[in-house]
């Protein structure tokens, strides 16, 4: 479904994802560049991972990027795009259960 203004739009039953839904879980940490709102899943379109923003508003400004917004009932994932493209792109979602952080460098 397309939302207008350059973002699409998906809405998913909470229940979609059984006990466990990534995207009503935030991550924090010094390691993320803002800290208090990324989620634990990911969204792809074509096989490639698009950004996460913070904001509906942000999507409208930036190619390759999403928003998600949880309620009680529906996940609803925008990505940024044109309706007639974005109906021609494959979207997969990628769920983290568990994240891992280094403790050091790999260089």
């Amino acid at each position: 479904m397309h939302e207008g203004g350059g973002v699409g739009k998906a809405e998913l039953a909470n229940g979609f994802f059984g006990g466990y839904n990534p995207y009503a879980l935030t991550l924090s940490g010094g390691w993320l560049h803002d800290g208090n709102w990324h989620h634990r899943g990911d969204v792809y379109l074509d096989g490639e991972a698009i950004g996460e923003q913070n904001t509906r508003e942000d999507v409208t400004r930036l190619k390759g990027a999403w928003h998600a917004q949880v309620d009680g009932e529906t996940t609803t994932l925008r990505p940024s795009g044109q309706a007639p493209a974005l109906a021609r792109r494959t979207g997969n979602l990628n769920i983290q259960s568990e994240c891992e952080r280094q403790s050091k460098s790999a260089a």
